[in-house]
């Protein structure tokens, strides 16, 4: 058995479940999914930004203030989709009456934008290293796999 190099260090510290960290590009910043919501609904998720180094509050207020995006449909299988430039998110909104859209959080201009795909029940969205998204959506009762860019 080998011993870590540093010791173990808790990013989050408090009483919600916290799911699927993924690094951003850049390596600076860990996006994950929260079932954190001030309703206190355990089937309501959220994702959060936090620095990787640490530095954010592991509860509380502080942690809350690092979400991103809210009413998200967790991806079973990985964490939440990193553009490129590590400062956007691409994600899927829980939406029923808009049948799961694709949305972007852009972390410095603070904004959630619908990314029109007019594709219906969107999941599994992954990023490439230059900014094409894949993403699966049903067409009629089937699940298909999608690509598209966003404008810049």
């Amino acid at each position: 058995m080998r011993k870590p190099v540093e010791t173990l260090k808790a990013l989050t510290t408090w009483t919600h479940d916290d799911l699927r960290p993924v690094w951003s590009p850049d390596g600076k910043k860990i996006a994950f999914y929260s079932n954190y919501n001030p309703a206190g609904d355990p089937k309501v998720w959220a994702i959060l930004v936090i620095a990787a180094d640490g530095s954010d509050p592991t509860q509380g207020d502080g942690l809350a203030a690092k979400v991103v995006a809210t009413d998200v449909v967790p991806d079973v299988e990985r964490g939440p989709a990193w553009m490129p430039d590590s400062n956007r998110i691409v994600y899927v909104r829980n939406d029923l009456q808009e049948y799961n859209p694709i949305y972007v959080a852009d972390l410095a201009r603070k904004t959630n934008l619908v990314l029109k795909t007019d594709t219906k029940m969107n999941h599994d969205i992954a990023a490439s290293a230059d900014g094409v998204i894949a993403f699966r959506a049903q067409v009629d009762q089937w699940d298909q796999i999608f690509l598209t860019k966003m404008k810049d």
